[in-house]
């Protein structure tokens, strides 16, 4: 841009009618246009388009530096074009966005006088955000174009009107075998087939000529190693803007294996015919509606067709014994393109029904739909019969195995199970799919497992028979004993693997140790009853022999001297004797009372449980010094509501449980509390001593203990003994209520016969 004098006195306002035209012009302008003469970046003059462009009035704009006004800074930009043409002298341009989102196009110019002296700067600036928009979008869609176009696997080309190569993707590269430098303007002949050049020019001229494109056009291409390759090839045209034709363009992609494909299938056809005959299979052509075009002889036979012409004539639809099975076999073909292994049902030529193994595959023609179809059939009447008697057979057998209770696993010769039956899952808690997952080891443990294993291979070699027992560990951590039993399984006479059968034995194996238990607990209490028998007879005899028979033979002794002193006897001296004899019949007979009443209490008779147990809990109060304590409610035991051998029960039971709280509790308080309601008699001796242990609690040695339970169970009833440190003892017992006055026991088992030895 050059500035004449007239240009360089406008700087300074000119008034002249040719400056007012220049200054008309520049204010007339849609670029913004300012002046500054010095670096301070204040602008000397600034024409309208700039005053609209800012939004600042003219003498706002004359007052503020360039950068205050666009960026609201107080220091230029480092960028500054008008300022590098201050320090340069030089024109300069910059492109730079605002603050608001526009986009700006400046340049700067330097202005001379006519010394050719610099004066200053005029900066120019077009806003051009739109472009800049455009451009962008421009670049984002040729982006997604070109991504496109380089991910397909077929070739995208374009050619000038000469047929020079001017843009192409990378599949063509690759088609054709050149690098993309090598193709950049190489013209067609260079690389079509010499056979096919006339071809490709007649298919572009007519393209031109018609303004109408071509589609699926073949030639032959020569690839740069010399192989050559055939080509399936559009073509289309491509004008500019305004509508002229610029250039051709087009998708082309290799056919060559499906070129030579179809001369190979020519090459077989004779050899296609020959085994389509003599092949023992049964092949045949259809049309898409099912009717029957060829058949070879097998087809013929098995059909039991007396010739082609007649098999062709036949209305396909009656083939299939079951309609319904012809719509369904038709559905799938037409769905899915072929239909493998159908089993289906026909009639044959004498309208006897067969089984029929069908392969079918659509046949398509050049436009891609269906024109007919290819298919083979097998005969497998037999096989199928077989295959029924096969499943009805599992059938059994699976019914069997699903409904058994036991657990049925079927293993290999190396021991892996590959069946589990539905009744592992409820026993084990593990799913089919979680037992096929999980290696037996993790289920038996590795002892267990080894034994299986040894257990398997014996059974296997015909050395083994019998059982094994082993245990198991549920889904839920819990163990149980499984009872195992193994049957080899033979095909023919080889082996294929073993069903293994195990039962849950957890329970009788329990019920066996508890009955074990029960057995070495009832032989130790029988011998601690004899013993304690043997030890209550010879305390009883002591008492009798100590007191009784002391107070007898004194008695015999005073009988006989008043036999002797009746004849003359001093009277009053008779009288003494009579009434020291009858002291002595009165503390026989004291002692008689006493050892009854260890046997048992005349009171238990005379006035019932209750007034036993307050009895008994007095007695004990004097002889231990513990303070004892008392709840009885209800009073049924002294209205006859309960009968006697409960009643005997219960206080034997409250008797041992006092002897344990003396013996062992070190307690200061004991209380009792007996209760009769809803049919059950709750019955309840605590202390607040050192408490037991639950060792001890289940210690079966403990014979008071054992005898204790012996009494709860013989009544069907419920205990619970319980304590710890700080907390004492509680016994807890829960009888069931029998009515009814009965005389004797009436137990059924021996350990109540042991119990009624202890009352």
């Amino acid at each position: 841009m050059a500035f004449s004098k007239s240009t360089y006195e406008f700087s300074w306002f000119p008034r002249d009618a040719a400056q007012r035209i220049e200054t008309t012009i520049l204010n007339g302008l849609a670029d913004i246009v300012a002046v500054y003469l010095t670096p301070n970046m204040k602008p000397t003059w600034v024409n309208q388009a700039l005053i609209d462009a800012s939004g600042y009035s003219k003498e706002a704009l004359l007052s503020m530096p360039c950068h205050q006004c666009w960026f609201q800074s107080d220091t230029a930009c480092s960028y500054c074009p008008v300022l590098k043409t201050f320090e340069t002298k030089t024109p300069e341009e910059l492109q730079a966005q605002t603050p608001d989102g526009r986009c700006w196009y400046i340049r700067s110019f330097p202005m001379f006088n006519e010394n050719q002296a610099f004066e200053g700067v005029v900066q120019v600036g077009r806003d051009v955000t739109d472009r800049k928009n455009a451009e962008i979008a421009f670049q984002e869609s040729e982006t997604k174009y070109r991504a496109i176009l380089n991910n397909i696997e077929d070739g995208y080309y374009e050619v000038d009107l000469h047929g020079n190569l001017t843009f192409f993707n990378e599949s063509l590269c690759e088609i054709l075998g050149y690098a993309r430098s090598e193709l950049i303007g190489l013209s067609y002949r260079a690389f079509v087939s010499s056979e096919d050049i006339n071809l490709v020019f007649k298919t572009f001229n007519r393209v031109f000529a018609t303004g109408s494109g071509a589609k699926g056009c073949n030639w032959r291409i020569v690839q740069k190693d010399g192989t050559v390759r055939y080509l399936e090839t559009s073509v289309s045209l491509i004008g500019d803007a305004q509508g002229n034709i610029r250039k051709f363009g087009g998708i082309t992609r290799d056919v060559t294996e499906q070129r030579e494909a179809e001369a190979a299938l020519r090459i077989s056809e004779e050899k296609y015919r020959y085994l389509f005959e003599g092949i023992p299979v049964g092949l045949y052509q259809a049309s898409l509606d099912g009717r029957i075009i060829d058949a070879n002889q097998a087809c013929l036979k098995i059909f039991r067709c007396p010739s082609k012409e007649a098999l062709l004539t036949q209305n396909p639809r009656k083939s299939y014994a079951n309609s319904e099975d012809g719509v369904l076999f038709r559905r799938r073909l037409m769905e899915n393109g072929y239909v493998k292994d159908c089993e289906l049902r026909l009639r044959r030529w004498d309208r006897s029904v067969f089984w029929a193994s069908v392969t079918a595959h659509a046949v398509y023609d050049g436009f891609g739909n269906i024109s007919g179809v290819d298919g083979s059939l097998k005969d497998i009447s037999d096989w199928k019969e077989r295959e029924e008697q096969l499943q009805e057979s599992e059938a059994k057998y699976r019914g069997l195995a699903e409904r058994c209770s036991d657990i049925v696993v079927l293993v290999d010769n190396s021991g892996a199970p590959f069946y589990w039956s539905p009744s592992s899952e409820r026993i084990l808690g593990y799913s089919s799919s979680e037992l096929m997952n999980r290696h037996p080891e993790a289920l038996m443990g590795a002892d267990g497992y080894a034994a299986m294993v040894e257990y398997i291979d014996r059974i296997g070699k015909g050395k083994a028979s019998g059982s094994l027992e082993g245990r198991m560990a549920k889904k839920d951590g819990s163990e149980i004993i499984i009872e195992w039993m193994a049957i080899p399984i033979y095909h023919g006479e080889q082996l294929t693997g073993i069903q293994l059968v195990g039962r849950d034995i957890t329970t009788r194996k329990q019920a066996e140790e508890a009955l074990r238990r029960s057995n070495e607990e009832l032989q130790n209490l029988s011998k601690h009853l004899e013993a304690a028998r043997e030890q209550e007879r010879t305390g009883i005899a002591r008492e009798v022999h100590d007191d009784l028979g002391q107070a007898l033979t004194a008695i015999k002794f005073d009988l006989s001297w008043l036999k002797r002193r009746l004849s003359g006897g001093d009277p009053d001296a008779l009288l003494d004797k009579i009434e020291a004899t009858t002291e002595m019949a009165d503390e026989a007979i004291q002692s008689v009372k006493r050892i009854s009443s260890r046997l048992r209490p005349e009171i238990l008779n005379d006035l019932g449980l209750e007034a036993a147990i307050e009895w008994y809990l007095d007695d004990f109060r004097r002889r231990t010094g513990i303070d004892c304590r008392s709840n009885i409610k209800g009073m049924v035991f002294a209205n006859d509501g309960v009968c006697d051998e409960l009643c005997i029960s219960i206080f034997r039971i409250f008797q041992e449980a006092l002897t344990n709280v003396a013996r062992h509790s070190g307690a200061t308080e004991a209380f009792v509390q007996l209760e009769h309601a809803g049919g059950w008699i709750d019955f309840r001796v605590s202390d607040n001593g050192v408490g037991i242990k639950e060792a001890h609690a289940k210690d079966g040695e403990s014979f008071g203990l054992l005898g204790i339970r012996e009494r709860v169970n013989a009544f069907g009833g419920k205990i619970d003994i319980s304590g710890g440190p700080d907390k004492g003892t509680s016994l807890k017992v829960l009888l069931p209520v029998t009515n009814g006055k009965k005389r004797g026991y009436k137990f059924q088992t021996d350990h109540d016969k042991i119990i009624k030895t202890i009352s």
